[in-house]
């Protein structure tokens, strides 16, 4: 499926979330969004470009772009023993609330994305947000190769 320019990113992060959506179906409720939220409500996931963002021509002639996005993933309160869980569950390399799981389920993103893979976690920290209390954060650093688009 061949993508017009300008919308690459935005179906690559629409793809992930579509993928992530199981999870806002689990025990942990929360939401999935495709940018990054202005009021997150923990528990909730969205996406973002990640440093450095895109390597354009990985393969010649505008054969391949290489996209690095982020996954930032709030669990809940900072002491709160439930929190934690929900990122042992987000963190594991498999299973139903598997982030990796999710996103690898289908790595072409429904045709978009020729491979995509969830490459590591970091960031295992407390995040602050304006106006509401601190929250238990990780970041999944996710990498998806889709075909690149010429003019």
């Amino acid at each position: 499926m061949t993508t017009p320019e300008y919308d690459v990113v935005a179906v690559l992060r629409r793809g992930i979330a579509d993928a992530l959506a199981p999870l806002t179906l689990g025990e942990q409720g929360g939401q999935v969004h495709p940018y990054r939220l202005s009021s997150p409500t923990a528990p909730c996931m969205f996406v973002t470009l990640g440093d450095p963002s895109v390597s354009y021509d990985e393969a010649g002639n505008r054969g391949v772009d290489l996209y690095r996005l982020r996954i930032v993933a709030y669990a809940g309160a900072v002491d709160d023993e439930p929190s934690q869980r929900i990122l042992d569950r987000w963190i594991a390399p498999s299973g139903a609330a598997s982030v990796k799981g999710l996103c690898e389920t289908d790595p072409t993103l429904g045709g978009v994305a020729l491979d995509l893979r969830v490459t590591q976690v970091s960031d295992y920290q407390v995040a602050t947000r304006e106006g509401a209390g601190a929250v238990l954060a990780v970041v999944f650093d996710v990498e998806v190769y889709a075909r690149g688009v010429s003019q």
